[in-house]
């Protein structure tokens, strides 16, 4: 057994190949997502890791908050709560309580579904159910076939009080036979979360002309260090934010978000052993802190549901 537990895995069968999608039961985890072309090649879309227990959070679900909550300790609706502290060296409670969950997978056709009913614990007693759909299909771009991926997210309050709620997923996307600073990533946003050193915000700043401009479709990303995030966040016409990465080989990954996303976490984690050639691109609903400043955060009514949608598209 995986020490993500028992996988799921999905094959889609097209012009560029055989995509492959497993999912770890453990935190119903994004493991692997690649593609093998007709000439036996791997091309990697995610960072692939091996049998370990996902490093430095690749692939996680983050819920039922994202990043990392002050001293693990927040006040909703009068009362005060304590969470296990996860991140030591900056005793904050991180990344939210289900990527150590088993959770129950299934697969129906193209989909893999994962389902988690969330224990109540002291520090979050609230009752809320979890569902996330991955889905592929294949997707055109320019006359060419390529896999592409869809990923919806439903949360439930399914108890008798109200419940804050917040949500990020935390894919890597790989650049494959490129370091990561050979990337371009484009993102069109006004502002970005200014952070102490403990990675806590402390205030929001324009970007338009800063080194964390992320607008042009050209400049690399070179030494620039990123662990950000940002928010104003432009939408298409049809409601959604998109981020774009790409390699020199004109290889392309549009990751997207609906407009419940209201906020883009950029990771260069080029320093970390391994993720030379990776780039974390995470869509998120609020960024850190949100149960104590109540920026971006949700509020779920009993019986209310969020539901969220981002995915990504692959060309090359």
């Amino acid at each position: 057994m995986s020490k993500l537990g028992n996988e799921k895995e999905i094959e889609l069968n097209g012009s560029f190949g055989v995509a492959h999608l497993l999912i770890g039961e453990v935190g119903a985890t994004l493991h692997q997502y690649y593609y093998i072309t007709p000439e036996g090649d791997r091309v990697d879309i995610t960072m692939p890791y091996g049998d370990q227990i996902a490093p430095a959070s690749c692939g996680c679900i983050l819920a039922p908050w994202p990043n990392r909550i002050e001293d693990g300790k927040y006040s909703f609706e009068g009362k005060d709560y304590q969470l296990p502290i996860t991140e030591i060296w900056s005793n904050n409670a991180s990344h939210g309580l289900v990527f150590y969950q088993n959770w129950n997978l299934e697969i129906e056709e193209n989909r893999i579904i994962g389902r988690l009913n969330l224990p109540p614990t002291k520090g979050y007693p609230f009752e809320v159910n979890f569902t996330v759909v991955y889905s592929l299909e294949i997707r055109n771009n320019d006359n060419k076939e390529f896999p592409s991926l869809g990923v919806k997210f439903i949360a439930e309050n399914t108890g008798s009080e109200n419940a804050p709620f917040g949500l990020a997923f935390h894919p890597y996307f790989s650049t494959r036979n490129f370091l990561s600073t050979e990337a371009v990533l484009t993102l069109k946003a006004e502002s970005k979360v200014s952070t102490t050193d403990r990675l806590l915000p402390n205030g929001v700043e324009k970007v338009i002309g800063t080194d964390f401009d992320l607008s042009s479709e050209s400049k690399s990303l070179g030494e620039r260090v990123f662990d950000t995030a940002f928010v104003d966040v432009e939408l298409d016409k049809d409601n959604k934010a998109h981020v774009l990465l790409k390699t020199p080989d004109n290889a392309k990954t549009d990751i997207w978000g609906d407009s419940t996303f209201k906020s883009f976490q950029v990771f260069t984690a080029s320093s970390l052993k391994g993720f030379e050639n990776a780039v974390a691109v995470e869509p998120q609903t609020c960024y850190a802190n949100a149960f104590n400043t109540g920026d971006l955060l949700l509020t779920l009514k009993p019986n209310q549901q969020y539901v969220g949608e981002w995915g990504l598209d692959f060309s090359k």
